[in-house]
């Protein structure tokens, strides 16, 4: 099951905003912040321009390999799932040099993050 959006390639350089697929229709989305980052890629909180839907866009940098490989496991996983508990996983993006999967936002981040929370 390929994940890619049948679209052009995304140019990445200065990344500004993404034009992608989610549920069969054409978004324009515009980072709007960073809310997380980790070794090998960055996660962006990414609005909607045509209406008020907010997603995350998880970018990998392609120069690391394994972590893209993993990354489109992830999302293949992701979208194959159906649950209010997870993200979902709605396309992912192949440009020069980064990897896009576009999910849901979850506005109290991600479970770690609770759980971190909680502990305090």
């Amino acid at each position: 099951m390929m994940l890619y959006s049948s679209q052009s390639r995304m140019k990445t350089s200065q990344l500004e905003s993404i034009n992608v697929t989610i549920n069969g229709v054409s978004t324009e989305l515009r980072f709007a912040m960073k809310i997380g980052r980790g070794t090998y890629a960055t996660v962006w909180k990414a609005e909607n321009v045509d209406n008020d839907s907010v997603y995350a866009v998880k970018l990998i940098e392609n120069k690391f390999s394994e972590a893209v490989c993993e990354a489109q496991k992830e999302a293949m996983m992701l979208k194959s799932l159906d649950s209010s508990y997870v993200a979902c996983a709605y396309d992912c993006y192949e440009g020069d040099d980064k990897l896009a999967i576009v999910m849901d936002y979850f506005e109290l981040g991600s479970l770690e993050t609770i759980f971190k929370r909680q502990k305090s």
